[in-house]
């Protein structure tokens, strides 16, 4: 259950930082 939500979590900031760098 926690290495779950510690992926999801991972995989969201992965998504978070791509759409930053494809913003800028």
């Amino acid at each position: 259950m926690v290495l779950l939500n510690t992926r999801i979590r991972w995989q969201l900031q992965e998504v978070w930082c791509v759409t930053a760098l494809a913003g800028v």
